[in-house]
């Protein structure tokens, strides 16, 4: 079995101290994968109460967090994804569950991330587990994969419907019938990317019934993927205490490996190298074999390690 963590939520509010306090007793084990927001907005219930609802708050205006991202990034000790673009609900829904310009947010946001942290974005879980349709197609076209469980059932229009659709279906449903209490262990791929089903940890209320989805997972093989947020992990020790519990009895038992996401998706990784100062080397340099790309974005470059991220995309601006 292959075991990854995903952690949700990263953004301009996250302190560093606060992702150290949750890694430290995993770090000789597992690497971390942060679900980045790249513009939050100014509300959320881990968001300062001070904080402007209507503002956008850009991850590159917190100088500690920028620092200490890029040094894990660049000891391979950690990894960075897509988690949304402001984290905005939009008609009491989440962000990625509206068609409301999706597919100029998911553009926008991995070039930020692209720029910032010279690393090609190749994953994205959308907040709160919600997607359209539109934002599927999105994501596709932008070449990630998604991480979440998403219906099949097309009254909930959650689903670009493609050839490969039916089997992936088929085969989900197969393996639910005979355990329900599982995700489905393997990639769903289809044309243009990948799915991959996770838990969310706080839905296991307990070490034991955490360990006893694990080793479910354990016993048939395939990847097991966890979500959490790390907010949430702080608010509630024995949340944390039961992850960390779980993931050293994982290590202790054999015959479970703790990959980097980029290593079970299909395709190849494509990463930027940190430049001598720590800095980002850019999107310049990690896509230069896309000349549209270049085309399209302007991006500014700087001896400054917190330039500004690039401009929108020219096609239009992004809706608020």
């Amino acid at each position: 079995m292959k075991f990854i963590l995903v952690d949700l939520d990263v953004s301009r509010f996250t302190r560093p101290g606060e992702l150290e306090t949750i890694y430290a007793p995993l770090w000789g084990i597992l690497p971390a994968h942060w679900g980045v927001v790249p513009f939050h907005c100014g509300e959320g219930e881990y968001v300062p109460a001070d904080a402007d609802p209507e503002a956008r708050y850009p991850l590159v205006d917190n100088p500690d967090l920028m620092e200490y991202l890029r040094g894990r990034l660049a000891g391979g000790r950690a990894h960075v994804f897509l988690h949304g673009y402001d984290h905005r609900r939009r008609d009491g829904k989440p962000e990625f569950a509206v068609a409301d310009g999706l597919a100029a947010k998911i553009r926008h946001g991995c070039e930020a991330l692209d720029y910032w942290f010279g690393a090609r974005v190749r994953a994205f879980m959308p907040p709160n587990g919600g997607l359209c349709r539109e934002g599927m197609i999105a994501a596709r076209q932008q070449g990630l994969h998604l991480i979440g469980r998403f219906s099949f059932d097309p009254r909930r229009a959650e689903r670009d419907f493609q050839p490969a659709s039916l089997w992936n279906f088929w085969r989900r449903q197969w393996f639910m019938r005979g355990h329900p209490d599982l995700p489905f262990p393997w990639l769903m791929r289809s044309s243009g990317g990948a799915e991959l089903d996770c838990t969310w940890l706080m839905e296991a209320d307990s070490e034991e019934k955490l360990w006893g989805i694990v080793d479910g997972v354990r016993k048939v093989g395939g990847i097991f993927c966890l979500a959490v947020h790390y907010w949430e992990l702080l608010r509630t020790p024995s949340a944390k205490a039961a992850l960390i519990a779980v993931v050293r009895r994982l290590a202790d038992s054999g015959g479970v490996e703790f990959p980097a996401l980029d290593a079970v998706l299909p395709g190849r990784a494509c990463l930027g190298r940190p430049d001598r100062a720590g800095r980002s080397a850019g999107v310049a340099d990690a896509r230069s074999d896309d000349d549209a790309i270049q085309r399209r974005v302007s991006l500014r470059r700087s001896d400054d390690a917190d330039a500004a991220p690039p401009p929108a995309p020219a096609t239009g601006g992004l809706p608020r």
